[in-house]
């Protein structure tokens, strides 16, 4: 091994980088001070040599001397001869390091540095976009995600990671845009299909949504059936949101049939399934299967209470809610404990339940008549007959 970087050293007398590896070697085979003066002699003929001062950099770290190292490596980052790759790894742990000292002047003034020798680097500005979440400076970390874009719009993680920042905190006509932008690169990309659609829903955009939705259900089953029975269930919540539950329920069953084991899908329809007065055993038979998946997820055992509840089997009903409690006091959670407890007979305790729930921020107007009139208040949707059919 020795030879061979002697006479790689013959042959290119120009290159350090074969007179720090020929240190490094002599370092890692125990001749310590054979290695020290490898990397001088590097330094000796060029004191702004990248090579060199890294190399020393990784002896002073290993004698537990970081400031030392960390000196000579911010004097290596100004030598371009030396790749970035060979760079990022201190600033990676130099820039952690400084974050939990607080030395934000000293974070800026690195950044200022790289991005004077790297203004387009595409991993310069991932970091320095790390650094702007983890300070909490998201308008700024936008502004740099949006540079990286400009850099690589066909990355699709940075895509993501712009919308992740544009959803701090969930705006969906910022999310509608930023998916609209993402199409234009990814046409066949379910994800940005079903993140607008959901956008366009919390506008109220219904019709919309369906549209999307559609563009995206001509081509995911080459993809995944599962993505499909994704996009059909997403299609029936469209028409939930617009109380069309006729259509809702065709494209939950449809959902079901390419993506049996959803439990979401379960859960989503036997709620309205109980909610209408519909199909009560095979809003049963959907939650149990959903809770059987996810035990421990309230609002699946919410709704296995609340279709027991429907089916008037109160002691069953009251021993799943009694679950969900454990697990989350959700105001809602609250709300249909009391009304199960109502069911029981026991109004006082009903009463208390039923207050809690409003203490929690529960505004609904039925949940204050419960209260007012001391009486449980049915909150089924009917269904017009000529829906039913």
């Amino acid at each position: 091994m020795e030879t061979e970087i002697q006479k790689l050293i013959a042959k290119f007398p120009r290159e350090s980088s074969y007179v720090t590896l020929l240190g490094d070697f002599y370092r890692e085979t125990g001749r310590e001070k054979k290695g020290l003066a490898c990397y001088q002699k590097v330094l000796l003929n060029d004191s702004t040599d990248g090579y060199g001062l890294t190399a020393m950099a990784s002896y002073y770290t290993a004698k537990n001397q970081p400031e030392k190292a960390n000196e000579l490596m911010l004097r290596a980052l100004t030598d371009k001869r030396l790749p970035i790759e060979n760079k990022l790894k201190w600033v990676r742990s130099y820039v952690v390091d400084l974050a939990q000292k607080k030395e934000d002047e000293r974070i800026s003034s690195l950044f200022s540095t790289l991005f004077t020798l790297y203004p387009d680097e595409e991993e310069v500005l991932k970091l320095h976009v790390d650094y702007l979440i983890h300070k909490r400076e998201l308008v700024s970390a936008i502004a740099q995600q949006r540079r990286l874009l400009e850099l690589n719009p066909t990355d699709e993680d940075y895509w993501q990671t712009l919308l992740t920042l544009e959803s701090e905190p969930y705006t969906p006509a910022k999310v509608l845009q930023v998916t609209n932008e993402a199409l234009a690169y990814f046409p066949l990309s379910p994800n940005w299909y079903y993140q607008k659609a959901g956008a366009q829903m919390q506008l109220n955009l219904f019709d919309d949504a369906l549209v999307t939705i559609d563009s995206a259900l001509t081509f995911v089953e080459s993809i995944d059936k599962r993505i499909k029975g994704m996009f059909l269930a997403l299609k029936a919540d469209v028409f939930i949101s617009q109380k069309k539950y006729k259509p809702a329920f065709t494209y939950y069953d449809q959902s079901l049939e390419f993506d049996p084991a959803n439990a979401m899908t379960q859960n989503n329809y036997a709620y309205y399934l109980a909610l209408t007065n519909g199909d009560l055993r095979k809003a049963e038979r959907l939650i149990s299967d959903a809770v059987k998946s996810d035990p421990k997820n309230a609002t699946f055992l919410d709704t296995y209470a609340w279709v027991l509840f429907m089916r008037q089997d109160y002691r069953s009903a009251k021993f799943y809610q009694e679950r969900a409690i454990d697990i989350d006091s959700d105001m809602v959670i609250l709300e249909h404990y009391g009304d199960i407890l109502f069911a029981l007979g026991e109004v006082d305790e009903a009463m208390r339940w039923w207050q809690k729930s409003l203490d929690a921020g529960n505004e609904s107007a039925i949940l204050k008549e419960k209260i007012a009139q001391k009486q449980y208040i049915p909150e089924l949707i009917i269904i017009e007959q000529d829906e039913k059919k």
